[in-house]
């Protein structure tokens, strides 16, 4: 099983993480699973990318930057942020102190230039072998009921319909279009791309259509976090939709059987996230549930994870779970 791992620094403009601590912790998970892939940030500041660049290339691993999109970048950019059907800025969900999930309308050309633009001086890509795009989505249900009726900013609000099925189609077709804006634009750069999704049933209410993306992307990630009580959890994300009326469907099929439909759709495009880090009151993970998703990822014929959504914050018994796992495969 081929193994992509997650490493965050910190939100954008706080890094949480020095050059020497992200080196140390590489080296000791080196020692225990061999991985492939790497994606950090969002953080660029206080890192020594070249350092990165140098020890990612000796162990033979490629290098994606992690980059959110349409979120987290609104103190750094002008953007025209996502208006309810009231008029109304969507209501922030904050994570953290330095991390707050707000959304720039995806449909705003003004957005994807402003976007294309800071991601283009803010991130020195030369150092990467590709971008793994994150937040390339509509705002969820955890924003309030109104928030997954699309954006109604000055822009969209003749575009935008309010049937529910034609909406949906609506939302499906800005994402797909800015994703396809923003993958042009690093494959020109010679870069991969990789794209951060949520998992299905979630995709369709924020505008995230596999069939789509795949084809203009090299992997796709579906976060099937079963275990996290924050952003892209499924118990979360479910809960919220539970509450939004006829906008919500809440129920999910056994992860098995989403792991061998996906397998038999996308195949190698494909990498399946799951989380391994623990957070107190938010991500309960443990050896036994990581094991069981390793177990049914490999039974579906998959053969690539993403260990999601931060190495640095990895209890070692659950490096050794994984360890054991694929010394056993």
């Amino acid at each position: 099983m081929q193994i992509t791992l997650q490493l965050y620094t910190g939100a954008i403009g706080r890094s949480i993480v020095s050059t020497d601590s992200i080196i140390e912790r590489l080296e000791h998970l080196l020692k225990h699973i061999k991985f492939n892939t790497l994606i950090y940030g969002w953080a660029t500041e206080n890192i020594d990318f070249t350092r990165i660049r140098k020890f990612t290339q000796q162990h033979g691993i490629e290098l994606y930057a992690w980059i959110p999109v349409f979120s987290e970048l609104e103190e750094h950019i002008d953007l025209e942020p996502v208006i309810t059907l009231e008029g109304e800025p969507i209501r922030p969900y904050i994570y953290s102190e330095h991390e707050q999930f707000t959304f720039a309308c995806p449909a705003n050309p003004k957005n994807l230039q402003a976007i294309s633009r800071y991601i283009d001086t803010a991130w020195p890509l030369d150092e990467f072998d590709g971008v793994f795009l994150d937040r390339i989505r509509y705002p969820s249900a955890i924003h309030g009921p109104d928030a997954i009726k699309s954006c109604y900013c000055q822009y969209c609000k003749d575009k935008t319909p309010t049937n529910f099925k034609l909406l949906l189609k609506h939302k499906r077709s800005v994402i797909t279009s800015a994703v396809s804006l923003f993958s042009k634009q690093f494959k020109d750069k010679g870069l991969k791309v990789g794209l951060d999704l949520f998992a299905v049933p979630f995709n369709k209410s924020v505008g995230q259509r596999f069939d789509d993306l795949v084809e203009i992307s090299d992997f796709i990630k579906p976060m099937y976090y079963t275990e996290t009580l924050s952003p892209a959890g499924m118990p979360f994300e479910a809960r919220a939709l539970n509450k939004s009326g006829k906008w919500g469907y809440a129920n999910w099929l056994p992860s098995k059987l989403h792991y061998n439909k996906l397998y038999s759709l996308y195949k190698d495009s494909l990498r399946i996230g799951i989380e391994w880090n623990k957070v107190d009151n938010i991500a309960s993970t443990s050896p036994t549930t990581i094991t069981t998703h390793l177990k049914l990822i490999e039974s579906a014929g998959i053969d690539h994870v993403v260990l999601s959504w931060d190495a640095m914050q990895v209890p070692e018994e659950h490096i050794q779970a994984v360890k054991q796992f694929i010394d056993k495969a």
